[in-house]
């Protein structure tokens, strides 16, 4: 899962390089209304939710790979269409979708524009709940495909990852009191790792995939319920 984070990282870092003459500067933490001004008070109160959800992706994320490849690696006989593949490749399997979905992002957000976070988010979650689902019905059929069906769910992880981290990302230094900017970037990584250790003990289970399948829905549920707070605290930035 690591592999898969470090590939889409570098992914994104090279697409972004090569193409920098051609993207604009369309995400900034300027106000429409230059009275008002994103203050470390309103940055502490929306930064629990957005760590919340960091939190829950991601761990629910690595935790369907794991235990995909897990599943895998227990298999006897490990082809991938017809080729035999060691059980050391099949990280690299989760990952091979990261780079044409990172691509493709990139070129649909260039033309169409960057979504809202709400609704970024909102597909994502959505795109998990479904990569989960389609885990526990490929790690629980007794099929001889096995690695060719896993690929199904590891394109909805990959395209889940690329939709929700860069604009997850960004939108905490957006939403930072540029004084405190570091600060608070720190404190959202510091936490969401903090946290996500307790959480993940909370889903190791039998229970895990409706644990997380509920969890994920109250979110989305939740972010859509109470968006148009969420614009008002943070002053309609998107």
């Amino acid at each position: 899962m690591r592999q898969l984070n470090h590939t889409g990282k570098i992914a994104g870092t090279h697409i972004s390089y090569f193409f920098r003459l051609y993207i604009k500067e369309i995400e900034t933490n300027e106000l429409s209304n230059q009275n008002q001004q994103l203050s470390l008070n309103r940055s502490v109160l929306i930064l629990p939710l957005i760590i919340l959800i960091h939190v829950v992706f991601l761990k629910n994320q690595r935790m369907g790979t794991t235990e995909l490849i897990d599943k895998l690696l227990s298999l006897e006989y490990k082809t991938f269409f017809g080729y035999e593949v060691l059980g050391s490749m099949l990280n690299a399997l989760s990952s091979i979708w990261t780079i044409p979905l990172t691509i493709l992002a990139f070129v649909y957000w260039y033309i169409k524009g960057v979504p809202h976070i709400v609704k970024a988010i909102s597909i994502a979650l959505l795109l998990l709940i479904i990569a989960i689902i389609v885990t526990f019905i490929v790690s629980h059929s007794q099929i001889d495909d096995l690695i060719e069906w896993s690929m199904v769910p590891f394109a909805f992880y990959a395209l889940a990852e690329v939709i929700i981290s860069p604009i997850l990302i960004s939108y905490v230094t957006r939403i930072a009191d540029i004084n405190y900017s570091n600060t608070i970037y720190s404190t959202f990584i510091f936490l969401t790792y903090v946290l996500g250790a307790g959480f993940v003990y909370l889903l190791q289970n039998e229970y895990q995939p409706y644990i997380s399948i509920t969890i994920l829905t109250l979110i989305v549920f939740g972010i859509i319920l109470f968006k148009n707070q969420i614009h008002e605290l943070t002053y309609g930035l998107k």
